[in-house]
């Protein structure tokens, strides 16, 4: 991808040698001058790792309600890794929830 930009080197303006307030020579008077300056802009490298933190995966859902229908969620490996850490905890909470009305003890 290439981008070109137009810079103006200077902005004061060639002024007669006629006039009072020119006091340096023609030789140094500044003179606006245009520049084109090129560059290129790195486009990101896909990420083709599988096991990178930032591949992005996506998966499919079924809907809830619906025999056919799903949703597809995409997120990086990071971001699974994340989700699946909280839905255990989630998990492994209310399990342990409904094991405290198990007890015999009455607590």
């Amino acid at each position: 991808m290439h981008f070109s930009l137009v810079l103006l080197a200077s902005t004061a303006i060639i002024q007669p040698e006629t006039s009072p307030e020119n006091t340096r020579p023609a030789a140094e008077q500044e003179i606006a001058v245009p520049v084109v300056v090129e560059f290129k802009v790195k486009e990101k490298k896909k990420i083709t790792d599988k096991r990178h933190p930032d591949y992005v995966r996506c998966r499919s859902r079924p809907v809830i309600g619906s025999l056919a229908k799903k949703t597809r969620v995409c997120m990086t490996n990071q971001e699974w890794k994340v989700a699946n850490r909280e839905g255990s905890k989630r998990s492994r909470e209310m399990v342990e929830d409904l094991q405290v009305g198990m007890n015999n003890n009455g607590s």
